[in-house]
C-alpha cells in the first residue's frame, strides 16, 4: 500500500464529522505549502554604508531623552 490508499482507508473509518476536520487539515496544509519559506532579516543591513558605533547609538539616546521630562506631570 502506498501512502494515498493507506490515507484514504483511514479516512473512510472516520466518521463524517471527522473526515471533515481532516478537510480544513489538508486546506490548511496546502495554503502554507505553497508559500515561500521565510527568509531571516538578520544580517539584512550588512554591507550597507558604514556600521553604527556604539558611542553613535549612546550620543543618539542621549539626544532623544535629554527634553523628556523627568518628574510626574
Amino acid at each position: 500500500m502506498n501512502v494515498e490508499q493507506i490515507v484514504l482507508s483511514k479516512l473512510r473509518a472516520l466518521p463524517e464529522q471527522e473526515q471533515e476536520k481532516v478537510l480544513d487539515y489538508l486546506a490548511t496544509l496546502e495554503a502554507t505549502a505553497h508559500k515561500p519559506p521565510r527568509v531571516s532579516s538578520y544580517g539584512l543591513w550588512a554591507g550597507i554604508g558604514e556600521a553604527i558605533t556604539e558611542q553613535e547609538i549612546d550620543d543618539a539616546r542621549a539626544e532623544l531623552w535629554r527634553e523628556f521630562p523627568r518628574e510626574g506631570y
